[in-house]
């Protein structure tokens, strides 16, 4: 009764102490210093130090990554990694919808109203999630996948698309682990995020992209701009299936919006971790 007492009082004051300093910790400059300090190439030792530390406290193996620890320069360089294509190829598939990233798929929703779902009881509109109005008539499927720090930071086109426009949206980075998910309202709203609207064969799906605490940036294939424009930006760029997209500077959320009618079968399921280039769903002959 004792230790339970304890555990209970423990737990308490450290979701007190979350909810004084997440706020702090969600104004973005602290993030873009930390970005700074990680991009350092010298001296040699601190950059040698730091990915030492990280590969080590993560538990990350090198046997799918080109290269080994000592080969990249910063801290931010090992975050972003990017895959040996001989040791770990991605299998195309024209019939699926691919993850798009290493992780886990946190939750999966098939939504009829205007109400993205963050976690049970906390739901706001979808519309705000992607900056534009959408149409529910035939429903979306909506998927979170949620990138730990010893993920591969990199992000892929899940089915061969044409990128239409962007919109680099939010004026936060909220830490986006389960605790922040349970208790920051309006998370994915308030982040910094690029929402990207992608056509395949004449239906619109959407692909964000979810800044987090202490992730320097997200960088996208097709834009070198870094700054917070909140206005639509055209692209019209088309993209092969599992090419890169993007790639964060550590750890963060990807959410994908795709309407029902694009959607045969779904072949994955909350809580279950997924790699690059796994099938998430089947596509509907008319979409292929």
């Amino acid at each position: 009764m004792i230790e339970s007492n304890r555990n209970e009082n423990i737990k308490r004051m450290t979701d007190l102490l979350f909810r004084l300093f997440a706020p702090l910790l969600a104004i973005p400059v602290w993030s873009r210093l930390w970005g700074k300090i990680v991009g350092l190439k010298r001296p040699r030792w601190f950059s040698r130090l730091s990915i030492g530390w990280f590969r080590r406290h993560y538990r990350i193996p090198m046997d799918e990554y080109l290269g080994e620890p000592g080969d990249y320069d910063s801290l931010k360089a090992f975050f972003t990694r990017p895959l040996d294509p001989e040791k770990r190829p991605f299998r195309l598939s024209p019939d699926s919808f691919q993850a798009p990233a290493d992780g886990c798929i946190s939750r999966i929703d098939v939504i009829r109203d205007d109400a993205f779902i963050q976690v049970k009881g906390r739901d706001y509109p979808l519309t705000r999630v992607l900056g534009t109005p959408l149409d529910f008539t035939s429903g979306w499927l909506v998927i979170t996948l949620y990138l730990s720090p010893e993920n591969y930071h990199r992000f892929h086109v899940p089915a061969a698309a044409r990128a239409r426009r962007y919109l680099h949206a939010g004026t936060r980075l909220f830490p986006v682990n389960r605790r922040s998910v349970a208790t920051i309202n309006e998370l994915f709203i308030r982040n910094e995020r690029v929402i990207v609207e992608m056509e395949k064969d004449h239906t619109h799906f959407y692909f964000v992209a979810v800044g987090a605490t202490f992730v320097g940036s997200i960088r996208m294939e097709f834009s070198m701009e870094r700054r917070v424009s909140g206005t639509w930006q055209d692209i019209d760029r088309s993209f092969s299936q599992m090419a890169e997209l993007g790639r964060f500077d550590q750890g963060s959320t990807i959410i994908v919006a795709v309407p029902v009618e694009m959607v045969k079968e779904i072949m994955v399921k909350e809580e279950q971790p997924v790699r690059t280039g796994d099938e998430i769903f089947s596509l509907r002959s008319h979409s292929c």
